[in-house]
């Protein structure tokens, strides 16, 4: 390789990704040097026709010592694992918009870069456009007088082209539809010429498109400064990109193939017209890219600061949040009270010398992992052994079992290691519906409960978008109102809380993930739910969660953890609120404190079970709703992470009889999963691990 070349990789080989190359290709000092799609034709024929290495996996790119700096251009919901992936390498990153799809991970996606301190340059272009620095020049003299209105658009009829099953489609991946997708070019262009948006009214809607995603929208915008504004964007409508700027002694007029235009209009002399700059290049190499990525390769090489980093593409992106929560709260909503809402949902990891760093690099226990599951698999795909050898619990049996396959799934979908053959996904669905029992639609197994088993398989069948062969008839009455709540109020809270919440927590799973309860009867079960939980520790249920150390306890307190956390992985999915996080905060924190005996028989941290995603998650999953504890909370977990991991690399893994225990591996690998997610870029994997509750309900 030239040395003297910036080298960069790139993740995302869609059409954006050849204005991206044709840009490099103007610059000498830089050149894209390998590619990566997760589509094997695909990556080959961009690294044939731009002559790059195409790399197999991901990981190749980011591991390359050779390779300065990554441009990512995946998806919009990709982009946080692929950052953090190739920041936590080292590896210099420029992001398309938008930064991300939540501020939460937009502000980890910042820290991980500055803990690695690498270079986060977000790719928002348009207003590099030389019409537009020529209007801020305008504004900036103050020729226009006093501006207090703004009007804007920007559409493309490229919504027409979405189809089903297109990552645009998704609400997930596009939060606000075209807003997010092509309004936020304007908005982060106003931003850089008016100051920073305060407040948003928005209204959003289909256009027409037979999408998740809004195809239209119209915003309202309030300027710190006072300046008021408007913003329409529509995915269904010819190409339109156009800024009107309304000031008292002048009117400016952008547009992206007119350029722009300063007019002057008195009643005695009439308009007078200025075209004062030409409108955009739009023919590659577009000159916009060439100098943004000009400009990350600079910084690359300096050090210094690119013009649009992290924080000014999260102020965009809270702008377009803010517009969806004002579309769905009918109201006006502040942008501060969208940045500020996030504040708990991430851990801010102060870099360059504030503090020392701890990180835990745990490939080696994932390498251990994926051999224990590659030994437990059977002779058909998703055939899978939950144990090898016969148990001293007599529940649990050796051969094909229910909870091996489905724990099989679940490990292998937190690690990102499914299969994507049809054939195989096929076969592995089949072989979990097997476990069903066609007269009342339960699945069967024998370690647990038949709601759980019901709901775990369903919960793996998930991961494969299937569901059951035959309906949950054994759960049907339970689909009236008053029959399910007589179902919770008359479980064992006091005496058997852990034990119980299988079949409380269950039924939930299993009846939504079927797809056979309504929106009202999900309504109930948290309305039920809002009303149990217990004011004095956050737990379930009200009057029966005990103190902790209180004599009078049948059970420790770590059994009222245990259960609970069955109930609020179930609200988390659901996207649903706690009724008292602060008081669930304030218990997780007196368990760890005062080393209280969890459900099992292992010390905290000393042992492969359930016990530590049960408090990891209760604790990060209720300091992110309500920022209690906020800076004590992120010691406690790195606290917890660093003995955990300790004990977990000491361990023989080849004759562990729990690490060789599927069910209780699956335990410890969502455990780790909580741990990475509550601690951003300082857990060393080769790829971020996923969170299945996050996909959907039960473990």
């Amino acid at each position: 390789m030239d040395d003297r070349r910036v080298h960069i990789g790139i993740i995302g080989l869609g059409n954006w990704s050849r204005q991206i190359f044709h840009a490099v290709d103007q610059l000498p000092d830089v050149k894209i040097t390998q590619c990566y799609s997760r589509y094997p034709d695909t990556r080959e024929a961009f690294a044939s026709e731009y002559d790059c290495v195409a790399c197999e996996q991901y990981e190749q790119m980011v591991e390359d010592p050779q390779i300065d700096g990554v441009v990512v251009m995946s998806s919009n919901a990709a982009h946080e694992k692929d950052v953090t992936l190739a920041a936590s390498r080292g590896k210099h990153i420029f992001v398309t918009k938008p930064i991300a799809t939540t501020i939460a991970a937009g502000k980890r996606m910042i820290d991980v870069c500055l803990q690695n301190e690498v270079v986060l340059a977000v790719g928002h272009q348009t207003r590099r456009e030389p019409a537009l620095r020529k209007l801020k020049e305008v504004l900036d003299s103050g020729e226009m007088g006093t501006v207090r209105l703004v009007e804007a658009n920007y559409s493309t009829p490229n919504g027409l082209k979405i189809k089903e099953g297109d990552w645009r489609w998704a609400v997930d991946e596009c939060p606000g539809g075209v807003l997010i997708q092509v309004g936020i070019h304007v908005i982060d262009t106003l931003q850089y010429l008016l100051g920073p948006v305060s407040r948003v009214f928005s209204w959003q809607g289909s256009g027409g498109l037979e999408v998740e995603m809004p195809g239209v929208t119209a915003t309202l915008l309030d300027f710190e400064s006072g300046l008021r504004g408007y913003l329409g964007s529509s995915y269904v409508s010819s190409f339109s990109h156009w800024i009107k700027v309304y000031g008292t002694q002048k009117n400016a007029f952008f547009s992206e193939l007119g350029g722009l235009i300063l007019t002057e209009d008195s009643w005695e002399e009439g308009e007078v017209r200025e075209d004062v700059a030409s409108g955009a290049n739009v023919t590659p190499p577009m000159p916009t890219i060439v100098e943004e990525i000009g400009e990350f390769a600079r910084c690359i090489r300096t050090g210094e600061s690119p013009e649009i980093g992290g924080e000014a593409a999260l102020h965009n992106l809270a702008v377009v949040l803010a517009a969806v929560e004002s579309d769905k709260l009918g109201r006006p909503v502040e942008i501060a009270s969208v940045l500020k809402e996030s504040q708990a949902s991430y851990y801010r990891i102060h870099a360059r010398g504030r503090y020392a760093i701890k990180l835990f690099d745990i490939r080696k226990i994932i390498g251990e992992v994926r051999k224990i599951v590659s030994a437990h698999a059977g002779t058909t795909p998703g055939e899978y052994h939950r144990v090898l050898k016969p148990s001293d619990d007599k529940s649990i049996k050796t051969g094909i079992t229910a909870y091996g396959c489905a724990d099989a799934a679940c490990i292998l979908y937190t690690l990102d290691e499914l299969p994507a053959e049809t054939a195989e996904r096929e076969a592995w669905i089949e072989t979990i519906r097997r476990f069903q029992n066609p007269q009342t639609g339960l699945f069967e197994d024998g370690s647990h409960h038949e709601i759980h088993t019901t709901a775990f398989a369903l919960a793996a069948l998930d991961f494969f978008d299937a569901r059951a062969r035959h309906p949950l008839k054994a759960l049907h009455p339970l689909r009236k109102r008053e029959q399910m709540e007589a179902f919770l109020d008359n479980l064992l809270w006091h005496e058997e809380p852990w034990l119980e919440s299988h079949k409380g927590a269950g039924l939930y799973s299993a009846l939504v993930l079927n797809r056979e309860v309504s929106r009202e009867w999900e309504d109930w079960y948290f309305a039920w739910l809002w009303e149990q939980e217990d004011p004095e520790t956050g737990f379930w249920r009200k009057g029966k969660a005990i103190p902790l150390n209180d004599p009078k306890s049948p059970v420790p307190l770590f059994h009222y953890l245990g259960g609970s956390f069955h109930y609020l992985f179930n609200i988390v999915c659901a996207r649903r609120k706690q009724r008292y996080p602060e008081k669930a905060v304030d218990t997780c924190l007196e368990i760890w404190k005062s080393h209280h005996q969890p459900l099992y028989g292992e010390p905290f941290c000393r042992g492969i079970s359930y016990a530590e995603i049960d408090w990891v998650f209760y604790l990060n999953r209720s300091v992110r709703q309500c920022g209690h504890r906020f800076e004590e909370s992120r010691k406690a977990i790195e606290e917890v992470a660093e003995k955990y991991i300790d004990y977990l690399k000491q361990l023989d893994y080849s004759s562990d009889t729990a690490f060789n225990d599927l069910h209780k591996l699956f335990g410890m690998i969502c455990a780790l999963s909580e741990f990475q997610l509550a601690l951003p870029g300082q857990f060393i994997t080769e790829r971020p691990l996923r969170q299945v509750l996050d996909r959907r309900p039960y473990i």
